[in-house]
């Protein structure tokens, strides 16, 4: 039956993508100043799939990770929970965490519907479990001691934390691993068959790139099981669009109208939107919409939803930036035209950013070894040595070993995020201590 299901799904989508050449030539231009290697893309309009291509090194049939995208399908497995009558909305987390205690004495008070709207107070750089293979009880673990920076549902907080407790909550009141409810609750009526929960299982699975000083390359980032609530969940632009297309009320229903609405009404306000469950509702290039983006080291990718006229937009890229949210940005372009408005202005290239990057790094480095040189040569008058140990040792190396308290980001994060600066500035670090060597020596 679950065979038939999924042929007739796969029926419902276009064998070829229909014609759609002014949204082809913006991405292109779009991928070509933002140096993206590979985009699929999907386009719905009023119920049905009317164009789907691939571009670069992706198609649309090809999986990525999603990252924050997982979010919407986590809420969703929380609320077909709900519609079963296992767990309630209003009730406290606790309630279904077993064991589980957090120390701050506020945690006790945060609901389920309170974490689905990212509204429970947790703040958003919380501890998380050790290593890349910490489990998602483990995730959940290293929060006992977390304290909350806001009384829950005073305000909107975006906080991850909170999808990792929704994912153990499911594991815990199914009675099975959060990845295997995904696959037979929800992947399994859609037809979504490419997709995964492990990254070792999954075929093709896309390459993610990270840039280094604008050019496209590896990446240090490694799937985390552990965090399949909330960031690891494994598809293809297809696939998602049959989650789309439920999303829209179109095909197998996962959720009852009433948990539907649910999901899709804004209930906690933000800057420009307000927080539904797993989705943001808010415009996109002036259409009111539903959208959710996804971003890790290397794939980011976002899902656009006009339900009015049951049309959506996806994205979904294998290669990552902090310097701009190059997705949302193409998802927004592509409803603008869909629609029928002007594209809005502002293009931002970010070959332009990484060239200045690249400039930038480039001349620190050339600089530092002008200095070494000086230091070898002898050259200029000789130094104190107080100053030197301080400015040469103690304060370059307080400066690394405080630089992931002060930015709340560990050093695995900066290097999977953002490789080439990581790389410039442990060169940087080398170059110095060698001329703060030379420079000491010289003060004999």
């Amino acid at each position: 039956m679950m065979f038939l299901v999924a042929v007739l799904l796969g029926l419902a989508l276009p064998a070829t993508a229909a014609s759609m050449p002014e949204v082809d030539r913006f991405v292109e231009e779009r991928m070509k100043g933002h140096l993206v290697p590979g985009l699929a893309l999907v386009v719905i309009k009023d119920g049905e799939v009317v164009h789907r291509r691939g571009f670069g090194e992706l198609d649309e049939s090809r999986p990525v990770i999603i990252g924050s995208l997982s979010k919407a399908i986590t809420a969703t497995a929380v609320l077909q929970l709900v519609d079963g009558g296992k767990v309630e909305l209003d009730a406290p987390m606790q309630r279904y965490l077993g064991e589980t205690r957090f120390a701050d004495p506020a945690a006790a008070a945060i609901t389920v519907r309170q974490l689905l709207n990212q509204s429970s107070g947790l703040p958003t750089e919380a501890a998380r479990g050790a290593g890349r293979d910490a489990t998602l009880a483990e995730h959940v673990d290293a929060l006992r001691e977390v304290r909350l920076v806001a009384v829950p549902g005073e305000r909107h907080i975006y906080s991850s934390p909170n999808y990792q407790i929704l994912g153990r909550i499911v594991e815990l009141v199914s009675g099975q691993p959060f990845g295997r409810f995904v696959e037979t609750r929800i992947f399994s009526p859609l037809g979504m068959t490419a997709s995964g929960v492990d990254a070792a299982a999954v075929p093709r699975l896309a390459p993610g790139h990270n840039l280094w000083w604008g050019f496209s390359g590896p990446s240090p980032y490694r799937f985390e099981r552990g965090r399949l609530p909330t960031a690891s969940i494994i598809t293809t632009a297809d696939d998602l669009s049959r989650f789309a297309l439920s999303h829209l009320g179109v095909g197998p229903q996962l959720l009852t109208p009433e948990s539907l609405a649910l999901a899709h009404r804004g209930a906690a306000q933000a800057e420009g939107f307000s927080y539904a469950m797993g989705w943001r509702e808010g415009t996109t290039g002036g259409v009111p919409s539903l959208w959710h983006g996804g971003a890790l080291p290397s794939y980011r990718g976002a899902v656009v939803l006009l339900p009015k006229s049951r049309s959506a937009v996806l994205v979904l890229t294998n290669s990552s930036s902090l310097f701009a949210d190059h997705t949302r940005e193409i998802a927004a372009g592509i409803v603008t035209l869909i629609e029928g408005r002007p594209l809005p202005p502002g293009f931002r290239p970010l070959r332009t950013t990484y060239a200045i990057l690249a400039v930038l790094c480039v001349g620190a480095v050339a600089l530092q070894l002008r200095s070494l040189l000086r230091a070898a040569r002898r050259e200029g008058k000789a130094p104190k040595r107080s100053a030197v140990v301080f400015f040469d040792f103690v304060l370059p190396i307080a400066v690394v070993l405080l630089l992931p308290r002060l930015t709340k980001v560990s050093y695995r994060a900066m290097w999977e995020g953002a490789p080439d600066v990581v790389t410039t500035a442990a060169v940087l670090l080398l170059l110095g201590l060698c001329t703060g060597l030379l420079r000491l020596r010289r003060t004999g």
